[in-house]
């Protein structure tokens, strides 16, 4: 069966679901109310005897049963509804899912903040596609500047390292007004909130515990996933 077909079938038995049941749900209730179906009513009236108001329903209800039978063994109705709930679920869970993050720090930082193990931390989370540092990036090919512009442009979160170091260090006050111009969303990492850059202490941020590294990539986690 090719995709049009598929489709094709999709809507035949959309349709016959739509049309159905809810005539089918009302005429019930209409023979509880009234003692007798709309349908008997209809049919007993007119030109046709009662008997045509039973048979006529009774043929319905075949029909149905079997179309729904045919859908069912060639799959379709339940493949529909499993990529229906699939497609949703894929929506919801695309938007916490391939996040980028750059880490602009001074390199004197790289060691005493174990930046590359919080690169390797946040890119073995599901919601992480990639880390953008420089110490591990670097091939030569670019300038820093060229990398700094073109990381920050392919990230959505970006982690400024906030110490002396970064205070002293113009890449990383570059980094961090293109970011800002940018509209990236900015989480400070810092060991004294005083290290923080004026212009973004406002940003929701996180203490770094060299004793408790663990709890301290935890809550990085938690705050990069709330944005």
């Amino acid at each position: 069966m090719n995709e049009e077909e598929e489709e094709f079938d999709k809507r035949i038995l959309l349709i016959v679901l739509v049309l159905y049941f809810p005539v089918a749900f009302f005429d019930s209730i209409d023979y509880y109310v009234n003692g007798t179906s709309l349908g008997y009513r209809l049919f007993g009236n007119g030109l046709f005897n009662p008997v045509w108001g039973f048979w006529g329903g009774l043929a319905g209800t075949i029909v149905v049963i079997a179309l729904v039978y045919y859908f069912i063994r060639k799959k379709i109705f339940f493949s529909w509804v499993k990529s229906w709930f699939k497609g949703k679920s894929n929506t919801r869970q695309s938007k916490i899912t391939g996040l980028n993050v750059f880490i602009s720090y001074a390199s004197e930082d790289l060691k005493l903040f174990r930046i590359p193990e919080i690169a390797d931390y946040l890119e073995n989370q599901p919601e992480i596609k990639k880390v953008y540092y420089w110490d591990r990036d670097n091939d030569s090919s670019q300038t820093i500047v060229e990398y700094m512009e073109e990381s920050i442009l392919k990230s959505d979160i970006i982690l400024i390292i906030s110490s002396q170091h970064s205070l002293a260090s113009a890449p990383v006050k570059k980094e961090t007004e293109f970011a800002v111009v940018k509209d990236k969303i900015i989480i400070p990492i810092f060991e004294d909130i005083k290290n923080v850059r004026e212009f973004i202490t406002t940003n929701r941020g996180v203490k770094f515990d060299n004793n408790h590294f663990n709890e301290f990539l935890i809550k990085l986690k938690s705050i990069i996933k709330r944005g």
